[in-house]
């Protein structure tokens, strides 16, 4: 009886909704190919010449390369390492290998989503005041 009610309510279709979406996001992030390395590796790999690309993302401190061998990888470093990283990948650009050179990103946070963060608190704060 207890079963047959549970089934035939909501929660359960929501529960199964949100344990889907969730198993369909791991797959999907998974299919995108992009290994996770050390950033020695990184280094070494545009060191050694094996880089065709390099992008370098600020805000998340993250470089990601493309090899010779179409692979993509990417690597995470601490905030000194950018400019080095830069430094190191220009004169890689400059002295011809780095064939299809290198960019740098600084990623923007949504204005909406700031608004929503910044004026979520006092929203909060002044429904609490009229309703108490």
């Amino acid at each position: 009886m207890n079963m047959k009610r549970l089934a035939r309510g909501p929660l359960l279709w929501i529960l199964l909704a949100v344990l889907l979406v969730l198993l369909g996001s791991s797959l999907v992030s998974g299919v995108g190919g992009v290994k996770d390395v050390d950033t020695w590796q990184a280094v070494d790999y545009i060191e050694q010449n094996q880089a065709k690309q390099a992008t370098l993302i600020d805000r998340e401190q993250r470089i990601e390369l493309t090899l010779q061998d179409d692979t993509k990888v990417r690597s995470e470093y601490i905030t000194g390492q950018g400019l080095e990283l830069q430094n190191q990948l220009q004169a890689k650009k400059d002295a011809g290998q780095l064939p299809d050179g290198y960019t740098v990103e600084v990623p923007r946070d949504n204005i909406f989503v700031t608004l929503l963060v910044s004026l979520l608190p006092v929203v909060l704060i002044v429904l609490l005041l009229f309703f108490f």
